[in-house]
């Protein structure tokens, strides 16, 4: 038994030490083939341009960051005065207040999805800027938001 084994041994060991044979490659068909690739592929060896800030498909419009608007009277370093209760209005028109929801005995107001309580900020995109308009007094009828000096009461 131990003889047929090392004779069955022997016989795989010749076998694996023998030099494979490689098929011959014709160099005609290898040389079309070659062509036929460059004719089909050649349009593909140009790589595009690395995608600058407007070809950049992760970056959001007016993706710019702006400091939170604070509260201190006399500091109007993110807008002047006077451009504050426009800027209120505009944000005021594009936020979509959708009710009153009491959460932990505290009222909170549903704005864009978002839930947001008295003193929170709610950020508003406007075209060129971001502002954050801080949510004052919510009643069950209305909520008061400020941006800057400027309040303005809004009624649902």
């Amino acid at each position: 038994m131990k003889r047929h084994l090392l004779i069955i041994f022997c016989v795989l060991l010749a076998a694996a030490s023998a030099p494979a044979q490689v098929p011959q490659v014709n160099s005609k068909l290898l040389k079309r083939t070659q062509e036929r690739i460059t004719a089909l592929y050649r349009h593909h060896d140009k790589r595009p341009p690395a995608p600058g800030e407007r070809g950049n498909p992760f970056r959001i419009g007016g993706d710019v960051v702006t400091p939170l608007p604070s509260d201190q009277p006399g500091d109007n370093s993110v807008n002047p005065a006077g451009n504050d209760i426009q800027l209120l209005r505009q944000a005021a028109a594009t936020i979509k207040i959708t009710g009153v929801v009491i959460i932990a005995k505290r009222m909170h107001i549903a704005v864009n999805q978002s839930t947001y309580r008295e003193g929170g900020l709610i950020p508003v995109q406007l075209p060129g800027e971001m502002v954050f308009l801080r949510v004052v007094a919510i009643t069950q009828k209305s909520v008061t938001l400020r941006l800057g000096e400027a309040e303005e009461t809004l009624k649902f």
